[in-house]
């Protein structure tokens, strides 16, 4: 990020309790640079997991991409989730190497 950016986004921050909405976003709009900026280092928070994996659950659990990313994260939160897991894509046909690249190759 920019840390210019980062800098008056702070000092900002203070007047945001003090301010009305229409004056505090009168004063961040003037204040913050227009340009827009490409960070390609910022990562997508969103893709935790490989796009494969996530494909193979939608089909194996005909859900939308929300509810599977969801499903993964309760899976892979604890031991006995990772288990069930692995054992839900070996019923599906795959095998420990395959399951160990798709789990292991989390973005």
């Amino acid at each position: 990020m920019d840390r210019e950016c980062i800098e008056i986004c702070h000092v900002l921050s203070k007047y945001s309790s003090i301010l009305d909405e229409n004056s505090f976003y009168s004063l961040a709009s003037s204040k913050t640079p227009k340009s827009f900026k490409f960070y390609p280092w910022v990562k997508n928070k969103n893709q935790r997991y490989s796009i494969d994996l996530i494909k193979i659950m939608q089909k194996i659990y005909n859900t939308s991409l929300i509810n599977t990313v969801e499903y993964l994260d309760l899976y892979l939160s604890n031991d006995k989730g990772i288990d069930d897991l692995v054992e839900t894509l070996k019923r599906h046909g795959y095998d420990d190497k395959q399951i160990e690249k798709l789990i292991c190759n989390e973005k």
